[in-house]
C-alpha cells in the first residue's frame, strides 16, 4: 500500500501545480530573489512556489505521519540515545560538572553525532513529502537573523525574571545556569568548539527546519491565520523541550524566530536568529558558572 507521502507525490494535481510553479520563473536569479523581465522583482521562485503548493496539498495523514516521525526523532537521539550511549562507553552523564576533559569531549561528540543524525532524518523526513527547503541567505538577511536573535534573548531573558519573580519569588533563578556550562567552561578548545557546532548550528537549522518551516507554514497554510501558526508552532516549540520552567521563555524564543522566519522567504533567518539566541545562552551561563565556582 502507498504511503500519505507517495499519494500526495503522484497525483496528477500535485503534478499540474509542480510543473506550473517550475515554468513559473523563468527569470534572473538574483541574491536568492528573481528579477521579472520587466525589471521588477518578483519575491516568489520556484522553489517557494513549489513548497506553498506542497503544504497547501498535505492532508492530516501526511502531517500526522510527518510530525510522528519528527517526535520519534527528536524523543529518541535527543533525550534516550545519548545518556545510552555515553553509559556504554563509561562516561557518567548524572553530573557533566564532574566530568574530566577526555570525558567530556566523548560526550561532546555524542551530543554532536546525535544533533547531526536528528538533521539528517528530518531533512529527509521533509524530502518525502517534497516540503524540504532551500538554506540560503545574503547579508542583509544575516544581519537580520542576528537582530532578531539578539531580540529572542533579551525577550527570553525578561520572561524568565517575570516568571521567577511572580512563581519562586526568586529572580536569580532565571539564570540559565545548564550542564553546557561545563562544556564550555572546559579548558580543552575542542570540547568548546564541539559544543558550540552543536548548539548554535546544528540544532538551531534542525529545529528551525521543522518547527518554523514545515509546522509553521503548514499551519498557516491550513488555518490561513499567521497569528494561530506563530501561536501554534511556539507553543509546540516550548512542549517539545520538557521544561516546565523554561516553556514561557521557550514560547517567547519560539515566536520571536517565527517572526524571523516570516520576515523573509528564506528560513535561514529563523536559522541564524536561533543560533544567535543559543549562543547567549551558552555565554551567559558559561559565565555564571564561572563566578560562582
Amino acid at each position: 500500500m502507498r504511503s500519505a507521502y507517495t499519494r500526495i507525490a503522484a497525483s496528477p494535481a500535485a503534478k499540474t501545480r509542480a510543473r506550473r510553479a517550475r515554468r513559473q520563473p523563468r527569470r534572473r536569479a538574483t541574491s536568492g530573489r528573481i528579477d521579472s523581465e520587466d525589471g521588477g522583482e518578483d519575491t516568489v521562485n520556484a522553489d517557494d512556489a513549489l513548497v506553498g503548493e506542497v503544504f497547501r496539498a498535505l492532508d492530516s495523514g501526511a502531517i500526522t505521519e510527518t510530525s510522528l516521525r519528527f517526535a520519534y526523532a527528536w524523543t529518541a537521539l535527543g533525550y534516550v540515545v545519548p545518556g545510552a550511549v555515553a553509559n556504554a562507553v563509561g562516561v557518567d552523564v548524572s553530573d557533566a560538572s564532574a566530568l574530566d576533559d577526555r570525558a567530556l569531549m566523548t560526550l561532546a561528540v555524542i551530543l554532536l553525532a546525535c544533533e547531526g543524525a536528528k538533521a539528517a532524518f528530518t531533512t529527509r523526513t521533509l524530502d518525502r513529502v517534497g516540503a524540504n527547503a532551500t538554506f540560503r541567505l545574503d547579508a542583509a538577511e544575516t544581519a537580520r537573523g542576528v537582530a532578531f536573535g539578539i531580540l529572542a534573548a533579551v525577550v527570553a531573558r525578561g520572561v524568565d525574571y517575570a516568571y521567577d519573580a511572580l512563581v519562586s519569588h526568586d529572580v536569580m533563578n532565571g539564570a540559565p545556569v545548564s550542564g553546557a556550562a561545563s562544556f564550555m567552561t572546559s579548558g580543552d578548545a575542542t570540547v568548546v568548539a564541539t559544543t558550540v557546532a552543536a548548539s548554535c548550528a546544528v540544532a538551531p537549522f534542525l529545529e528551525e527546519l521543522f518547527f518554523r518551516h514545515f509546522l509553521l507554514r503548514t499551519i498557516e497554510s491550513k488555518t490561513q491565520s499567521r497569528v494561530i501558526a506563530i501561536v501554534g508552532s511556539s507553543a509546540v516549540f516550548a512542549g517539545a523541550h520538557f521544561s516546565a520552567h523554561d516553556a514561557p521563555s521557550l514560547f517567547a524564543c519560539g515566536a520571536v524566530f517565527a517572526a524571523a522566519a516570516t520576515s523573509s522567504r528564506t528560513f535561514g533567518v529563523s536559522v541564524v536568529a536561533h543560533g544567535v539566541y543559543n549562543a547567549s545562552v551558552l555565554i551567559e551561563s558559561s559565565l555564571i558558572y564561572s563566578h560562582s565556582g
